[in-house]
């Protein structure tokens, strides 16, 4: 009974990650130069395996930190090699939030893929998942 309910609860995992994989298909078929230009400066790195998560933020965001500890609560049981973690102040550097398109804050991307908002550690695992199961289809399509 309970093997038949981790089944089905894995069948509708992928069947979620699938339905995220084919909006983000579609959205990089009609927006090709922009995923570009992200995935070249924001991309799980395929020299290291390490993938790359960045988090926008700022000084005056009331929601940063707490986003800010989700996603190293997240990430701190896979080891230091498995992730970097890159954060950039907009307050500081205004150019990069309107570089990649970001309006409103706490924003989290991942491989070229990006959630607005505090992070729910299951949403962040499975944009991860999308980035290393993309950047692997890129490997195969070239």
């Amino acid at each position: 009974m309970i093997f038949s309910w981790f089944l089905r609860f894995v069948h509708q995992n992928i069947q979620v990650i699938n339905t995220a994989l084919n909006y983000a298909v579609s959205q990089n078929q009609e927006c090709d130069h922009l995923v570009d230009k992200k995935q070249s400066r924001i991309s799980s790195k395929q020299d290291d395996e390490s993938i790359e998560i960045v988090l926008f933020k700022s000084d005056s965001c009331a929601f940063c930190p707490r986003a800010e500890e989700v996603i190293r609560e997240t990430i701190e049981d896979f080891g230091s090699a498995v992730f970097e973690l890159k954060i950039i102040n907009v307050t500081e550097n205004p150019e990069a939030a309107e570089e990649y398109g970001i309006f409103a804050l706490p924003t989290v991307m991942i491989g070229g893929l990006s959630v607005t908002g505090i992070p729910e550690r299951d949403m962040l695992m499975k944009m991860v998942l999308g980035a290393r199961v993309m950047s692997k289809k890129k490997v195969v399509l070239k």
